[in-house]
């Protein structure tokens, strides 16, 4: 039997063999070319975008004459009728928990109150039943909530004490289960609620258990309270932030209760109340205490978790004002210090040591190669910029005269953390951008994770890649790419820095909470 070959025969002259030769350096070919192009363009997109986020986070609205001007009208007050108390945890040491309650059993003046206290997806009997027992000898304005297989972290646990809460409850009032409040604050809750007529208030974030020694790891926080909340409160743009947060109750059911989408479902409540109209108000006075992350891990951590929640909020604001959702109730302004509320912990360092390393890489072949050597000189360059502008971005807040009375050296301390800081927010801001759904992380703050002791990987790679730049440059004798290496140098010293301090605060935490 004759076989007929169903292949055409080549064409006289060519031979099949040079082509599969040929292709794998075409496409080298045109990437020498193309790709230098390409990353170039990332760069400078980067160095754009990173610029915009440092202007907004710098933002000094106060110093505008029209911005008290833009402040609505609070003549009407709120009425207040009765304060719900929640309380979400999962896993934390009985000790600390039933601190924090007993802080709201001496509550002095207050208006009628209960207090909830859920625990969810806690399956050890000897981390709950210390709570239940305590509530129960409380008396009935204690309610004990346990819970298994619940989903949605916080916000759903959360959303289980707004289903529980009784029906006369005016306004909820958060707390975490670590912060321990004065007296008198529910007293002052409702005084605020009646003078300003907010439709939900925020009061600071602060720490026990600091020294002189530690202040500066405290400062690192308060700067957002300081410069944000402050700006933030002169349009009622406050966003809220987990804990000693009020929100009338009528209006968080009116934006669906609590969201859990992003990983900060603060952050992503707040920006949906005043998407729907709602005031919010910064109290600027210290009422409760939390305990810090007492190591640099978990305090990485919970850093990774604000950025990434924080960057994911942020995306699906921007899509919901450009599809003109329902955001009626807020104005420009508004919407520009919410965002700059949400980039406060973000950066995009990683795409730019990502792109710095592709320029060092081009730069390297079009030595060989004389193809595209200008335009990852320029890729470095600017990949270099835009590592430079977000450490001016980092130190300008810490070492402004905004408060002149903060001791230079707290300062510093607090600089270090922040510096420390950035290479972990760079990559949660991607890892928000990228990811829909995100996973709540718990950070341990009543016993060390044991990395006080040393820098954790975020920052062993960036002193590695550091190192690597410089050893680079000290080769090639590139003045720009051995700026960029001392950059990434200073994310781990200031890890370096700090291990003294957290070694201090989690001793004085630990001899605090025995």
């Amino acid at each position: 039997m004759n076989h007929v070959s169903s292949h055409p025969p080549a064409a006289a002259g060519t031979r099949p063999g040079l082509i599969v030769r040929v292709w794998p350096v075409a496409i080298v070919a045109v990437a020498i070319m193309l790709v230098p192009s390409l990353t170039l363009a990332v760069s400078a997109l980067t160095m754009l975008l990173q610029l915009s986020l440092s202007c907004i986070c710098n933002l000094s609205p106060a110093r505008r004459p029209d911005a008290a001007a833009r402040i609505p009208d609070a003549g009407v007050e709120a009425s207040v009728t009765r304060l719900c108390v929640h309380i979400a945890a999962r896993n934390e040491p009985p000790g600390v928990l039933i601190a924090t309650l007993e802080s709201l059993r001496e509550q002095v003046g207050a208006p009628d109150h209960e207090v909830i206290v859920v625990i969810n997806n806690t399956p050890a009997r000897n981390l709950w039943q210390p709570i239940e027992d305590w509530c129960r000898a409380a008396g009935p304005r204690f309610r004990f909530v346990r819970r298994d297989n619940v989903t949605g972290a916080k916000a759903g646990a959360l959303n289980i004490a707004l289903a529980q809460t009784d029906a006369s409850a005016s306004h909820i009032v958060v707390l975490d289960a670590d912060y321990r409040v004065v007296p008198g604050f529910l007293a002052m809750v409702g005084r605020e609620l009646r003078a300003t007529g907010a439709d939900f208030i925020q009061f600071p974030q602060a720490y026990r258990h600091m020294s002189p020694r530690t202040e500066g790891l405290s400062f690192e926080l308060a700067e957002y309270f300081n410069r944000h909340a402050r700006a933030a409160n002169l349009v009622h743009a406050m966003l809220l932030t987990g804990t000693l947060s009020v929100i009338r109750r009528d209006a968080l059911a009116a934006v669906g209760g609590w969201p859990s989408q992003s990983c900060t479902e603060d952050a992503e409540l707040g920006t949906a109340l005043i998407a729907a109209g709602y005031r919010g108000v910064f109290v600027d006075r210290i009422v409760g205490r939390g305990l810090m992350p007492l190591d640099l891990r978990n305090l990485h951590r919970q850093r990774a978790r604000w950025a990434a929640g924080n960057a994911r909020v942020l995306v699906e604001g921007l899509r919901r004002w450009r599809r003109g959702g329902r955001d009626a109730g807020a104005g420009p302004f508004q919407r520009l210090l919410v965002v700059a509320q949400l980039a406060t912990w973000l950066n995009l360092g990683a795409i730019a040591v990502v792109t710095l390393i592709l320029g060092v890489g081009q730069a390297a072949i079009g030595g060989w190669t004389g193809q595209g050597a200008a335009l990852a000189d320029a890729t470095i360059l600017l990949s270099a910029a835009t590592m430079a502008l977000i450490l001016l971005a980092t130190v300008y807040p810490m070492l402004s005269a905004t408060l002149p009375r903060v001791p230079v050296a707290v300062r510093l301390q607090a600089l270090a953390s922040r510096l420390s800081m950035l290479p972990i927010a760079a990559c949660a801001t991607i890892d928000g951008v990228r990811r829909k759904r995100q996973k709540f992380i718990i950070t341990a703050k009543t016993r060390p994770g044991g990395a006080t002791a040393r820098i954790d990987g975020p920052l062993f790679l960036t002193a590695s890649l550091g190192v690597a730049l410089i050893s680079v440059a000290v080769l090639s004798g590139g003045p720009v790419v051995a700026l960029a290496g001392g950059l990434l140098l200073l994310p781990p010293l200031g890890g370096l820095a700090i291990r003294g301090p957290l070694s201090r605060y989690a001793a004085d935490v630990l001899a605090g909470e025995a």
